[in-house]
């Protein structure tokens, strides 16, 4: 017995892995395929801006489709850059176009070559999470019996079954990249997006993974595909020579969603892996669940209580209150029914403040996406948080009574948020919800702390206060390199910059050498632990809140410089929640002296 029990342990201690400590997971990469564009700066810039991607179909048959609308990508715009001929022609559409998302997700985290798609770091040990719906079910399978029919097995295509299934894309995007870690294919109707990417995230909070690519993708253009949901009465069929009508989520008169697809990828990174490898970070994931209403097959519960339970378990997974939330981007696809129900969830957790919190919807402009949808939306979602700026809900024009919530519309609307809510909804009942949180305190203080800058200045003679200053200067240095962001060092500040909230042209270096100077100056003696955190809010309230950009510049692109500077929005607030306390008295400070530079 005892020697049983002497094995048993052993093979415990061999197999059991030690408890870890929950770890951060940032958002290090984006990238996104839609109707509206085939790379994340495209389809960021069309949301702002008011454009659908939705079109009428003229090969559809409108004798027989009631329905002749889509968001659909075009084949002639997508890229092809990681496979060979060969491999392409064996690739499924939806494998492909997760592929190319991936990549650029991938570029734009720095961890491939932009050049040579090659990894730039060893990123064996990631993994992937991708989702879909049908997979290619209805672009080689239906295909495939067709051919089987008419011309017999032998003629089937020999590469059928490697190219249909659902995990085909998730296997796609780990052997080019060589990502040898957690691998799984999430197929939960309508919420798969976002259920991929919460378990990623989880896999990646838990240990089990360094990084992760997560998203989801759908290539649905097939009309067997549309003509199940006209079926099913779903779609809209009153706006078919008015197709940017059509998808109008919250509206009183909405009548139905309209099909898209596409494809989202988000990179998911071990915070400390992130900071180490020097990455930019437009996000952090801090909470995510999924529940079930356990209602009805294809209809949301009316009061929305399996929604809110998945809410409220993704609040309590972020160690965050409902009062925390300053952002919904929800699932809303432009139904009677489902966006009533969605209404009642937020409603039910958020309390008085749910008709007060900025809630949006980007299915008026790219289409329900299917499996995508959360994918892609929480692409925006994490684009919104890190320019602080939300796009318009479009076709919003009928507020309707029963919704009650503050729905984004008309235009982009400029706000300051810490946290956000991402919902998503699907047929079965299947509800999962994200929490995404502003980035992390990174590079900006870590440089300094690194650099040991106060200690060389020691070193050299200088008193303390010439320390500070210097410390200040390379906050300064940093945070301009990520901030300038045309040739000549200039930022236009417009939509929130200058007194008089006019277009006023800055110099870069002259405002933040003002402020230094002026921090320098004013910092209390034993606040100086506040300084880095300091300076970085009030640039972010100075300087950041530009918003625009140079196009083109940047690794993913350029959408990081098209979001601007204003990722650092509300630092005073992440530095306390760092622990640097004195970051919001520093701040008050420079903001009372900036009249004396007239900066």
């Amino acid at each position: 017995m005892e020697d049983h029990d002497s094995t048993r342990q052993q093979l415990a201690r061999l197999f059991t892995r030690p408890a870890m400590a929950p770890r951060r997971v940032v958002v290090t990469g984006l990238g996104a395929i839609s109707s509206l564009g085939v790379s994340v700066a495209e389809f960021w810039r069309s949301l702002l801006e008011g454009k659908t991607g939705i079109r009428r179909q003229d090969d559809w048959d409108e004798t027989v489709n009631t329905c002749l609308l889509h968001g659909d990508v075009r084949d002639g715009e997508m890229q092809q850059r990681f496979l060979d001929p060969k491999s392409a022609r064996n690739a499924s559409r939806f494998s492909r176009m997760a592929l190319e998302a991936a990549g650029d997700a991938l570029i734009d985290a720095g961890l491939i070559d932009p050049e040579t798609y090659e990894p730039t770091v060893d990123i064996s040990a990631g993994g992937a999470y991708i989702g879909t719906c049908v997979g290619g079910t209805y672009d080689d399978l239906l295909p495939a019996y067709d051919t089987y029919k008419e011309r017999g097995p032998s003629r089937i295509p020999v590469h059928l079954h490697v190219k249909f299934p659902h995990n085909l894309a998730a296997f796609l995007i780990q052997h080019r990249f060589g990502l040898g870690g957690p691998s799984a294919t999430v197929a939960t109707a309508c919420a798969t997006g976002a259920q991929a990417i919460g378990q990623a995230f989880h896999d990646v909070k838990y240990g089990r993974a360094p990084l992760m690519v997560a998203g989801a993708v759908e290539s649905d253009h097939n009309l067997m595909f549309v003509s199940g949901f006209a079926a099913m009465k779903a779609l809209c069929t009153d706006s078919n020579d008015n197709p940017e009508a059509a998808s109008r989520p919250f509206d009183a008169t909405r009548a139905g969603f309209v099909l898209g697809e596409g494809a989202g990828m988000l990179v998911l990174e071990d915070y400390e892996h992130a900071v180490n490898r020097g990455a930019e970070i437009y996000a952090e994931i801090t909470g995510f669940a999924t529940s079930n209403d356990a209602y009805h097959l294809i209809a949301p519960h009316p009061e929305g209580t399996g929604a809110a339970r998945a809410l409220n378990w993704a609040l309590e997974d972020a160690g965050l209150e409902p009062d925390d939330i300053g952002f919904i981007n929800a699932h809303a696809a432009s139904t009677p029914a489902g966006d009533l129900a969605e209404a009642e969830a937020i409603k039910v957790v958020f309390g008085e403040r749910a008709s007060k919190i900025p809630v949006n919807s980007i299915k008026g402009a790219i289409g329900h996406c299917m499996g995508a949808s959360g994918a892609l939306e929480t692409v925006a979602a994490v684009l919104s948080l890190a320019a602080q700026k939300i796009p318009p809900t479009l076709n919003f024009n009928n507020p309707d009574p029963e919704i009650g919530l503050d729905i984004v519309a008309g235009e982009p609307r400029l706000t300051r948020f810490r946290h956000l809510t991402k919902h998503s909804f699907g047929l079965g009942g299947q509800n999962a919800c994200l929490v995404i949180s502003a980035a992390p305190l990174q590079r900006v203080l870590r440089g300094v702390a690194e650099d040991h800058v106060v200690a060389r200045a020691a070193d050299r003679g200088f008193d303390e206060r010439a320390g500070v200053a210097l410390v200040l200067q390379r906050v300064v240095d940093v945070s301009a390199r990520e901030m300038a962001v045309a040739e000549r060092g200039r930022l236009h500040v417009g939509e929130l910059g200058g007194a008089a909230g006019g277009q006023v042209d800055l110099e870069v270096g002259s405002v933040v050498g003002q402020i230094v100077g002026v921090v320098a100056a004013a910092v209390p003696d034993g606040h100086e632990d506040a300084v880095g955190a300091g300076i970085e809010a009030q640039l972010a309230i100075d300087v950041g809140l530009a918003g625009v950009a140079a196009p083109g510049v940047g690794r993913g692109g350029g959408v990081r410089r098209e979001i601007g500077a204003v990722h650092l929005l509300e630092r005073a607030d992440v530095a306390h929640h760092e622990g640097l306390g004195h970051a919001e008295e520093l701040v008050g400070i420079v903001a009372h002296r900036r009249a004396d530079v007239g900066a």
